[in-house]
Parts: C-alpha cells; structure tokens; sequence
C-alpha cells in the first residue's frame, strides 16, 4: 500500500460515534502505508508520547527500512461490529480487518520476510478522545520482528484492550485525580464487548445491521429448529452451555449486515459470541477509571496540635477512616461505588516515614506516634491507598464487586516546630 491514506474530515470533529469511527478506520490503514513506504508523517501526527503500540510501529518501519528494505502487499479490509458511547469523550469501537499477504523485499529485489497467509482479525477497543493525538494504542495480533502478524481467534478468555485512543477535534479530557494513571489498559471479555455493541445498536438502531440472541442457527435436524430466519456461518449452534450457579445462562449473539437498507440482501448470521453467564455480560472497573474518581483525602490529626511540640516527645496522629460513596456511569452502566481505606503512609518531615494498616487513634493511645530527635521545623504528610466495591444497577443480584487496583489521596497537616526544652538554674 503505496498511496497515503485520505485525512479524513472527521478528525476535526465533532466527537461522534461516526467520527470515532472514521478516525478508527484512517488510523488502521495508515500502517500499511507506513510499513510500505517508511513515511510516519502522518503516524507520527496522531502518535502521544505514552502510545505503547504507536512506538512498537515505529520500530517495525525501522526494521523494515534502515537497511533499505520495503514492504510490499499487507492492504488491510476494514468493518465494524459497533461502536458506543462510553459517556464524555470515551467510545468502545468494534474492528474486524482482513490483512492481505506481505513481504519485506531488499533493494536486490530478493526477499527478506514472506507472510504468505491472509489474516483475519478481530479486536474491541476502548477510545478516548484527547484532542488531536493518539496517547496509546495496543492491537491484538501484531508482533514485531519476524512473528509480527499472528492469527487472533475470538474466546471465551480475556483480553487487554483499550487500545486506539481516537484523534478527534474535542475538548480537553476531564482532570485526572491526585494520583495520576498508571496505564490506560482496561481488561473486557469478547462476550462483554458484544454485548456493549448489541446495547448500543439497540438505543441507536443501525437499518444495514442485525443482532439477535439465539441458541441455534443453521442446524440440520427435523427435530431442532433454528432460532434466527436466514443462512448463518459456522458453528451451527451446539455451543457448551456453562454452568452459571442459580443464574441462568444468555443465549449466543449473532450478527448480519446487510450493504443497503432498501434491500434484503442480507449476509450469513455470524455468531460472536456463545452461551454466557449473566456475570460475564456486567462491566469491569478497571484502576484506570478508579484513579478518576475525585476522592476527597481523609482528615487527619497530631496530638499535640500546637504550634511547638518536643524533641524526644511521641508525636501521637491518627486520621479519620471513613468510606466515601458515588453514583457515576461504567461503560453506560449505572453503578454504586463504595470506596474505603486500606493503608496509611505517615511522612513526618524529618526524613523519617511509617506506613501502617491502621488510622491510629487520639490520646491515649500511642499506636501510631513518632518522635523526634532534633530540633527542626516539620509538617506531617498523609498518603491513603485506597480500594473500593462496585454494584451494578443491571446485575439482578445486586452484588458488590472489587474495583482493579488501587488509588490514592494526600493530606497535609499544619507544620510545626520542634524544639528542645532545656532546664535552667537560678541561684
């Protein structure tokens, strides 16, 4: 693929689920230009700083062209399983591309790399919008050096996703708590995903698409009857159905498009997913999301509270443990969270630190205490890890749920000074 992809007008919003697309699409094509060509203009354009996969193509397109090699072949085929809104500047998009043969070729013309077999793929990515760049970026299915390209299947297991952050003209990203992210990585089953994109198709019917829930298609039986109208693609619907406690389990999700809504042309059902618990169809809260809730710090305390305390003299402190609640959105899932202290890290200023499971207590109790052993000027620092439960408004048994990973808050105490006390005699 020689000819540089078209910049799309979508890029310059606004922030849409058609553009998150449009973008999604121009950002995938631009890597076999790039790996043909070596030009990471473009590339580079849409690539943050923190883009994991962004980089691991840079060094591809390296590989491949610093000894003065090319690319040849790889034209990627492009669809979509859907795309929906995650609230504020956040999308999940559904991709499925075809990649056609490649080589790498030396200038001798003789061949460096050969990738002789079509791949067929499939990945579900979390988008966000941050302006006009793409911050990071992971692919299932692309490796660099001499395996880079490897046959994705869809299953039952889990995958890290989270990976194009799509580059539409939007306003700046909400502020991220004290705390920061670690990774923008979030872990969802395929069988979420498709279900995230047959709730989406439902609040926003699509004429050129079909979903239906079934637990049989295209079965040869006069016994069994299928449970969709129309010709469907393997499997032909005897899926295991798992054990899922007192929960009955949700029938495979299949899939049909058809190329017009004025005919009724429509392809194969396509099953994406088989049976599946209803647990497996409830969002995950990853410490990404975590980390963005604006968690108000823990008050906290020394005793004594003046403006002098004692060298050699324990400094007792302690804080308030106390929960925090919200009501916010999870992948347009109505969500509980219940937030709570798990660890207290105590800076008393002097270059000393303790770090304990409990909040400590007031007078009497020397639980948590320090004390000083020369005169300086102090402040006490407070850094409270945090974990949290989550509950979601669709989950019939109403269970809470542990929140990934771990967040934090700061509190600062008033700063003091220690002095000595020294005896004097008169006479």
């Amino acid at each position: 693929m020689s000819t540089e992809p078209a910049r799309p007008a979508a890029l310059d919003g606004p922030a849409t689920e058609e553009n998150a697309k449009e973008v999604g699409r121009y950002f995938l094509t631009l890597f076999p230009y790039a790996v043909a060509t070596g030009d990471l203009t473009a590339w580079n354009a849409l690539s943050g700083g923190d883009c994991t996969y962004c980089q691991s193509v840079r060094d591809l397109v390296a590989e491949i062209h610093d000894p003065g090699n090319h690319g040849t072949g790889g034209a990627y085929e492009l669809g979509f399983t859907g795309v929906a809104a995650l609230g504020g500047d956040r999308f999940v998009v559904g991709i499925e591309y075809i990649e056609t043969p490649s080589r790498t070729v030396a200038p001798d013309g003789s061949i460096v790399e050969d990738f002789p077999d079509t791949y067929s793929m499939k990945a579900q990515v979390q988008a966000r919008l941050v302006g006009r760049r793409v911050d990071r970026g992971r692919r299932p299915g692309r490796r660099v050096g001499r395996e880079r390209m490897t046959h994705v299947r869809r299953s039952a297991g889990v995958v890290a996703l989270t990976a194009l952050l799509l580059a539409l003209a939007a306003a700046p990203s909400a502020a991220v708590p004290k705390g920061g992210l670690e990774d923008d990585e979030v872990e969802v089953s395929d069988e979420f995903s498709d279900n995230l994109a047959l709730r989406n198709w439902k609040a926003h019917p699509d004429p050129l698409v079909a979903y239906a829930r079934a637990p049989l298609c295209n079965v040869g039986s006069p016994y069994l009857a299928p449970g969709i109208d129309g010709e469907c693609s393997p499997p032909n619907g005897t899926v295991t159905v798992p054990g899922c406690g007192d929960d009955a389990p949700v029938e495979p999700l299949w899939r049909r498009t058809r190329p017009s809504a004025a005919t009724d042309d429509w392809s194969r059902w396509q099953m994406l997913s088989g049976w599946v618990c209803p647990e497996d169809l409830l969002p995950p809260f990853p410490q990404a999301d975590f980390r963005r809730l604006t968690i108000a710090p823990l008050a906290a305390h020394r005793q004594p509270a003046r403006d002098e305390v004692l060298v050699n003299k324990p400094l007792i402190v302690y804080a308030d443990a106390e929960h925090r609640t919200f009501r916010t959105s999870l992948f347009t899932y109505g969500i509980d969270v219940d937030v709570y202290p798990v660890e207290y890290a105590w800076d008393f200023g002097d270059g000393e630190t303790l770090t304990t499971t409990s909040p400590g207590n007031p007078y009497p109790s020397f639980d948590v205490a320090h004390a000083y052993q020369e005169a300086t000027s102090a402040t006490v620092v407070l850094t409270t890890t945090w974990k949290g439960t989550y509950r979601v408004d669709e989950d019939p048994d109403g269970e809470w749920r542990d929140i990934s990973g771990t967040a934090t808050t700061t509190t600062t105490l008033d700063p003091f000074d220690v002095i000595e006390l020294r005896s004097r005699l008169d006479g």
